[in-house]
């Protein structure tokens, strides 16, 4: 092969990867919108919160349940969407209820009108207070 032949497919093959990259940047970008319900990692745990606003790759982001003083701005490694997460009968899990973490286990896995929902039991606590919890509150 020629010099030239082979310094063209270099090229062409930089220009390929750097177009790869901007367009999964774009597509991560793209993930989320303002108003929607996550949950954000923030040391070691997952929490919920709303997207205040999106500014290119970065998500300006409200604690459920917490100040306005632990807002923060976070990229999308940092985000999921709690209605993507799929929990199973039995699971032990951490449940949000007036803004505090309850060690839960899951007693049923809602269907039909129930989809995306988990009856909860709240370790520790009586039958009565068992509940139908959605995904943005387990953990």
């Amino acid at each position: 092969m020629s010099r030239l032949f082979v310094s063209r497919l270099r090229g062409f093959w930089a220009w390929a990867i750097v177009l790869l990259v901007l367009a999964c940047s774009l597509a991560l970008a793209a993930q989320y919108k303002a108003a929607q319900k996550v949950q954000v990692k923030w040391h070691e745990n997952w929490w919920p919160a709303t997207i205040q606003e999106v500014a290119g790759a970065k998500y300006k982001i409200h604690y459920t349940g917490w100040g306005n003083e632990w807002d923060e701005t976070v990229g999308p490694d940092r985000i999921r969407d709690p209605l993507a997460i799929k929990y199973t009968k039995d699971q032990k899990v951490q449940v949000e209820w007036k803004g505090k973490w309850y060690a839960s286990t899951i007693l049923e896995v809602g269907t039909g009108d129930k989809a995306g929902k988990y009856k909860i039991h709240y370790d520790g606590w009586g039958n009565e207070w068992d509940e139908w919890a959605g995904s943005e509150r387990i953990n």
